[in-house]
């Protein structure tokens, strides 16, 4: 264990050499080289953000400047008082400090970042409850995670409302005891009352058709975060 962390940036070649269950092998080179004081018996610990050679795709940057509007709004309770331009210097800068993240432009940022900004700015909205702009399906094709965040914060996957309910795509078999399944090997979905009705009315699977929706494995840590009851054990999904 490290007891002091000294952060030094270096422009690096990565090869990927080999991968199992437990991670990956990777061989750097570092042009230049590097100094020698920052290693012990030639080991050091590092952090590695590899770059993604793709640039922001133009459905990130809508949706990007569509949640930078429904920030305003909120801001602004309706007004105009608050510009684009303010919340995009306000929710990136903020973005940055948090993820501890360098500046970018959403001109030419990564593919990945820009997910990674995205999925900051959604949840920004869905802890406040801002109303959003773009219907959940619009959402859903652009973030992969969407459905994740709509169960980590109680949203319909469908509408978007707040307080919805867990409903299993994979059937808990009539009579069991919800509390001694192990949810996390289920396929789930949060969706508010009225959607969850209508599931159960047309079938799970009509149901995902018509919404374009699909089921998600849940790692243990939410499902308690959200006080999902159940009977985790050692081999359930993380």
């Amino acid at each position: 264990t490290w007891k002091r962390v000294i952060k030094m940036f270096y422009q690096a070649h990565c090869k990927l050499d080999s991968m199992n269950r437990h991670g990956a092998y990777i061989t750097t080179y570092v042009p230049g080289g590097v100094d020698p004081k920052y290693f012990v018996n030639g080991i050091t610990s590092a952090s590695i953000q590899l770059d993604d050679s793709r640039r922001i795709s133009a459905s990130q940057r809508g949706l990007i400047y569509s949640l930078f509007n429904d920030i305003r709004m909120w801001e602004g309770r309706g007004h105009k008082r608050i510009g684009i331009e303010e919340i995009k210097a306000f929710m990136k800068a903020r973005f940055c400090l948090q993820a501890k993240h360098q500046a970018f432009s959403l001109s030419n940022v990564s593919m990945t970042v820009a997910g990674e900004f995205i999925d900051y700015l959604l949840d920004f909205c869905f802890e406040r409850d801002i109303d959003l702009t773009l219907k959940p399906f619009e959402i859903s094709r652009t973030v992969r995670n969407y459905l994740y965040l709509c169960f980590k914060h109680r949203k319909c996957a469908i509408c978007n409302k707040s307080n919805a309910v867990v409903h299993h795509l994979d059937t808990v078999g009539i009579g069991m005891n919800r509390n001694r399944v192990d949810h996390s090997k289920k396929l789930l979905i949060m969706v508010c009352s009225n959607h969850h009705t209508e599931a159960h009315n047309i079938g799970d699977e009509t149901f995902c058709k018509k919404y374009h929706v699909a089921g998600i494995f849940v790692d243990v840590a939410t499902l308690k975060a959200l006080n999902i009851k159940g009977e985790y054990g050692e081999e359930a999904n993380v």
